[in-house]
């Protein structure tokens, strides 16, 4: 079983690519309805293959969140749907690329994700591992209505399948609400990854929606074809925009100047920003910033994040304090 490679396609545009496998065990009822005891004899279950499997115990660590330390929850928080981490498992490798959750939402959640457009070698890895869980368990499976789920929007193939976008050019050109209406007649969703900001960043998510009446390599052919013809779009509006060189320039500069040297900066103005300095370094204006590691700042400076790290409930502006500290510290 391989591991997943650094990255996938088209980098200076697709984030990362990401698939989620949704399971049930039979006869244990939903998560939301399963006592104590039943939720521990599934993690023992669980923890009894993971201790048999060369692979999963070669390449997952195993995080019991009801004993693990403050860093390693931090860390393992990022793989859960649920903020609550009481009688969860979760097991993941070191880079947080890969990992299963028990007792989340539903019994497993297997996940993976890649730097750039890669959605068959990230759903290789999923599918790899959930053979591994059912050849040991039996998965509650209709045969009409495929895998059962708690959400009915889940059933059938129970596949999340989704790629995140930088689209700062269609955004410019006033394109994403005829994009967003003609994706979602295809059977996909566009929407921000950031639900509760005004300025998302020009930072979109495509996700399959049907998951009834199809297959999972379907949807998932589904979703790269229409991804591609976007990156396209997405390229050939970036060559208009940057015809005007000397603007995009001022607009990428001034916007660095700001990040590098802010003493207070509120989630919504760091996006702003961010687009503008993304869309520099993925054009060759700027040379001397690596973007996975610019990129890596939409994780460290969200707010979640930082009252982690702070392990206390703080303001807004400390909150935007402690943001534009950390952006000095990561660019300068």
């Amino acid at each position: 079983m391989n591991q997943i490679s650094n990255y996938g396609e088209y980098r200076e545009i697709v984030l990362f690519s990401k698939i989620k496998l949704l399971r049930n065990v039979e006869n244990l009822p939903f998560c939301n309805r399963m006592t104590l005891e039943q939720k521990n004899v599934l993690k023992n279950i669980i923890t009894q293959i993971y201790s048999y499997n060369e692979y999963l115990s070669k390449y997952l660590t195993m995080i019991d969140m009801n004993t693990a330390t403050d860093d390693e929850k931090n860390f393992a928080k990022q793989a859960l749907s649920e903020q609550d981490e009481v009688d969860k498992l979760v097991f993941t490798s070191h880079k947080n690329d890969v990992s299963i959750c028990v007792n989340d939402i539903e019994h497993l959640t297997i996940q993976a994700n890649c730097l750039g457009l890669n959605l068959n070698k990230v759903y290789g890895i999923c599918n790899n591992i959930d053979d591994i869980f059912d050849n040991s368990l039996s998965y509650a499976f209709d045969e009409k209505k495929g895998y059962l789920t708690t959400s009915p929007y889940d059933l059938g193939t129970a596949l999340r399948a989704c790629v995140i976008l930088h689209l700062p050019a269609l955004e410019q050109s006033g394109m994403m609400q005829r994009l967003s209406a003609t994706i979602e007649k295809m059977g996909l969703r566009i929407s921000s990854i950031f639900s509760d900001v005004d300025d998302n960043g020009a930072i979109y998510r495509i996700s399959n929606q049907l998951t009834l009446g199809i297959t999972e390599k379907d949807s998932i052919l589904n979703l790269d074809s229409i991804v591609r013809q976007i990156i396209d779009s997405e390229i050939l509006a970036r060559n208009n925009l940057i015809q005007n060189r000397l603007q995009v320039e001022d607009s990428v500069f001034r916007s660095l100047g700001i990040l590098k040297y802010a003493r207070s900066m509120s989630i919504d103005e760091f996006l702003r920003l961010y687009s503008r300095v993304r869309l520099g370094i993925a054009t060759s204006i700027i040379k001397d910033i690596d973007l996975d590691k610019f990129d890596e700042l939409l994780n460290i400076v969200n707010d979640n994040n930082i009252c982690n790290m702070a392990k206390d409930r703080l303001s807004l502006g400390e909150k935007d304090f402690i943001r534009a500290k950390i952006i000095r510290e990561n660019l300068n």
